[in-house]
């Protein structure tokens, strides 16, 4: 639980009206106050925490406050179409945000964190092309459950949109099975998309790559990989299906694997 406050100033300086920036100041007081676990107790319906020993992969979720300063830059320029939602051919934008936390001030976490993301929709006739770059680092000690990395955890993206405040990004490129953690990130995707409705479904062609380290640790090879979804327009969701593995397991003529998932148009 916690409480977060916010001021934003839009702008838009007359070149364009779906050119739009915003600036925005944001101060969260956040209370982590974290059980998980897959068992509830019978008498007291409580759940049940986890044993510490079933945490291999990703790190123990830490207990604590937070006293979060976030300041963003963001730049849209897409105009409003009835294709927006699953098949842009237009638009592109900017965020860069810096996350500043000091327990001397408030709360148990100090860090920095910083973020940019950029995507584009570059129109080839009736297809498009989309990409995407983000890059996240930090300094510090923020909570253990914030971190930075590569999962097997699936995303969850409303509308075609996402990331948000409160529903943070996992990163899991498209055919690729793993955790890798780090203070550093790289994450991104190409796609070429062929529209068959181009409101209610397309082909894709895609390929997603990243990687995440640390500077004590020695880097490992980037993950990159290429495959093919359908992807459909269903209510508020956009759903995707196709197989898609990393390029070196194609080039071994390897079995790709096949993934469901909601699935992202624009990240803002």
């Amino acid at each position: 639980d916690g409480l977060s406050l916010a001021l934003t100033h839009p702008m838009n300086f007359g070149e364009s009206p779906s050119s739009n920036h915003n600036l925005s100041l944001r101060a969260s007081f956040i209370n982590h106050n974290i059980t998980v676990g897959n068992k509830t107790d019978k008498k007291t319906g409580e759940l049940i925490p986890l044993d510490t020993s079933q945490y291999v992969n990703l790190p123990i979720p830490e207990q604590g406050k937070e006293g979060l300063v976030s300041l963003s830059y963001l730049w849209s320029n897409k105009r409003p179409h009835a294709w927006n939602s699953l098949h842009p051919t237009q638009g592109y934008g900017v965020l860069a945000e810096v996350n500043y936390a000091n327990k001397n001030l408030f709360g148990n976490f100090s860090y920095t964190r910083f973020k940019t993301d950029m995507y584009a929709n570059i129109p080839i006739g009736k297809t498009a092309l989309y990409f995407r770059l983000k890059t996240m680092m930090y300094s510090g000690q923020p909570p253990a459950q914030d971190f930075l990395g590569l999962t097997d955890d699936e995303p969850i993206y409303i509308s075609g949109i996402g990331p948000s405040e409160f529903l943070p990004e996992n990163h899991n490129p498209r055919g690729w099975s793993g955790h890798r953690l780090g203070d550093k990130l790289i994450y991104g995707s190409l796609e070429y998309r062929l529209p068959i409705a181009p409101k209610a479904a397309s082909v894709n062609l895609i390929s997603d790559f990243g990687n995440a380290w640390s500077a004590d640790k020695e880097k490992e090879k980037m993950v990159v990989t290429g495959g093919y979804e359908l992807r459909i327009a269903f209510g508020p969701f956009v759903l995707s299906g196709g197989d898609a593995q990393t390029v070196d397991d194609w080039k071994n003529n390897k079995k790709p694997l096949r993934y469901y998932r909601l699935a992202l148009t624009n990240p803002f």
